[in-house]
């Protein structure tokens, strides 16, 4: 979010904040109202049947972290999402 607005500033562009949730359902149905629009990812916007516009010269990251409870056994398949995750980013 900071960084987005901060392309907006940076681009001499001001947008006001009405309304903020990290409810997706929420979001969602304020913009198939009419009355709001949101960054999200396109496939959450399609899940909705939302319109998409492609953000393009922006420079927008997503930090995604993963946890788990230290020393608690993990399922194989969740060890192996982990590897999968950790070999791919590192």
């Amino acid at each position: 979010r900071d960084i987005f607005f901060e392309e907006l500033g940076a681009r001499n562009l001001n947008v006001q904040t009405i309304m903020r949730s990290e409810r997706d359902d929420l979001v969602s149905e304020s913009v198939s109202q009419g009355v709001g629009v949101s960054i999200m990812p396109q496939s959450s916007a399609n899940s909705y049947g939302l319109q998409t516009r492609a953000l393009s010269d922006m420079n927008i990251i997503r930090n995604i972290s993963m946890v788990t409870v230290k020393g608690r056994a993990l399922r194989p398949a969740v060890q192996h999402f982990i590897d999968l995750i950790s070999a791919a980013y590192h």
